[in-house]
């Protein structure tokens, strides 16, 4: 959270289940800090339900475990991609 506040980030990756706080809130915060960083949720505890909350909270994508590296690296392009035409 800190370093969302202190730095400019494209995109985040970050995971559901977080020891200090929910994933859900994390893409909260940083998107109030940071709205122009894109965010990849990453998790093993995946449902329709959690991926449209996550979305609705502002996370980009929501990407399931066991990662798809080729998904995952399509989806990072994708964030970079859309942060990229904001800034035109």
């Amino acid at each position: 959270m800190a370093l969302a506040g202190d730095q400019r980030f494209d995109v985040m990756l970050t995971d559901l289940q977080l020891p200090d706080v929910d994933g859900i809130e994390l893409v909260k915060r940083v998107k109030e800090v940071s709205p122009g960083t894109e965010i990849i949720m990453i998790t093993g505890y995946g449902s329709v339900a959690v991926a449209v909350e996550a979305t609705k909270a502002g996370a980009f994508d929501f990407v399931e475990k066991p990662i798809n590296f080729d998904r995952l690296r399509v989806s990072i392009n994708n964030a970079l991609a859309l942060r990229q035409q904001r800034e035109e």
